[in-house]
């Protein structure tokens, strides 16, 4: 989302992937899709169709697939694989059967998703940071980046090389300054 959003402000967006395959898939059911991520698919995601669906009821099941709860309540839900072939399609335009890929906006940037890149490194370079990863064959190779987003997940490797740990959401337009200063290197989980 965050790579969206970049390349709508007119910066150059590179995604490094560790998985080797060029589609994730089956990695999860229902998403609860929330106000902020609706005002931000108003904003970044402009496909040809409606991303959610109304859910009345939620269930939560066990490994066997029982109901082990149940709640009444309205809200917007979308699948794993909608939400990242909606984005990818407005990322780096990769065509799917769920959307049309968009026409690029005038201003905007380029992406690139790049696969079986495991990043193994993320140091201050100064005036940039510099990344260093794992091709899929073993080789070990660097890019240089004005900003660095890491989403880690629970192994935190990075964190002592990070300015700092951040959660959480930020309008853009608070972003203009920061952009300009560098080096920024960002641990988002």
């Amino acid at each position: 989302m965050s790579g969206v959003m970049l390349k709508h402000l007119g910066q150059n967006v590179q995604t490094f992937e560790r998985n080797p395959t060029a589609m994730l898939q089956d990695l999860g059911a229902g998403i609860v899709f929330g106000p902020e991520a609706q005002e931000y698919f108003a904003k970044h995601v402009k496909i040809n169709r409606r991303v959610s669906v109304h859910s009345h009821r939620r269930q939560t099941l066990d490994k066997e697939g029982r109901v082990i709860d149940e709640n009444d309540r309205r809200q917007e839900m979308v699948s794993w694989d909608m939400l990242y072939n909606a984005l990818r399609a407005c990322f780096d335009g990769v065509k799917s059967g769920y959307c049309v890929v968009p026409e690029a906006q005038k201003g905007e940037g380029e992406a690139r998703y790049l696969y079986g890149r495991k990043v193994i490194g993320v140091r201050d370079g100064g005036e940039v940071v510099e990344v260093e990863y794992e091709d899929m064959v073993g080789e070990t190779h660097k890019e240089r980046a004005d900003l660095v987003l890491a989403a880690m997940g629970r192994a935190r490797r990075f964190e002592s090389c990070c300015c700092g740990r951040w959660r959480g959401s930020m309008r853009g337009m608070l972003l203009g300054e920061a952009r300009a200063t560098a080096p920024l290197a960002l641990h988002v989980t």
